[in-house]
């Protein structure tokens, strides 16, 4: 279903426009202080997601095991392009956010479900006259669009991650999204930082690509085994 055929339809959930970049290894200092300065702490986190190749577009995770989280994935509007090749494709979700209790926090394990170890830097700004202004995280929720850099661990494998994500209304997201990225990005983001097509994924994509190679791997050897 496309953006504009399911715009009318109100699911009751905090609908967000995103854009993101995943790639392996540390997250590269240049680009920290390319996109800060970030104020505030960074953010240590564990997320839990949980894994059905059959479901691409349906996004469940354990947020730093305090809160369940529901993403349902409502179409792709187009590419942000910006300067030295820097192209990302733009992504709308619609999420459902539900605090747990401490004695009702599932318990989980690996199978299913994937680890992901976190280190968050982020930024949150909003739109005005005068043009973008930098407000606390705590207004992150607020319409408006945030940036984020994440250094992330999934069974020992180091990749970093660069995401926009803007929330609001619906006819302004992509707006809000694009004069962050375009104040923050042009001139700032040389193309050594490969912020283009074939890197731009969701973490669910990521997360269910690299199962998939996993699990290929995994039944080529058992082939191979004597």
């Amino acid at each position: 279903m496309s953006v504009k055929g399911w715009a009318g339809r109100d699911g009751g959930g905090v609908v967000s426009m995103e854009v993101r970049w995943i790639h392996a290894g540390r997250l590269p200092s240049p680009l920290i202080d390319r996109l800060g300065p970030f104020r505030e702490a960074v953010e240590a986190r564990e997320d839990w997601y949980l894994l059905d190749p059959g479901v691409p577009d349906l996004s469940l995770k354990l947020r730093g095991g305090a809160q369940f989280d529901v993403k349902v994935f409502r179409g792709c509007p187009g590419e942000l392009r910006l300067a030295e090749g820097m192209r990302g494709r733009l992504e709308v979700w619609e999420k459902w956010a539900f605090p747990l209790a401490d004695d009702s926090r599932p318990r989980v394990t690996s199978g299913a479900w994937t680890r992901v170890q976190k280190a968050r830097r982020r930024r949150s700004f909003t739109s005005a006259r005068s043009g973008l202004v930098e407000r606390p995280l705590a207004q992150v929720e607020a319409p408006g669009c945030a940036l984020e850099l994440t250094d992330v661990s999934v069974d020992g494998e180091d990749w970093w991650t660069l995401g926009l994500e803007a929330v609001g209304r619906l006819d302004q997201l992509q707006q809000d999204l694009q004069a962050v990225a375009t104040t923050l990005g042009n001139d700032r983001l040389p193309s050594r930082f490969a912020l283009d097509m074939p890197a731009s994924m969701s973490y669910q994509q990521h997360l269910l690509t690299r199962r998939t190679a996993s699990n290929r791997e995994l039944l080529a050897s058992d082939h191979l085994a004597p």
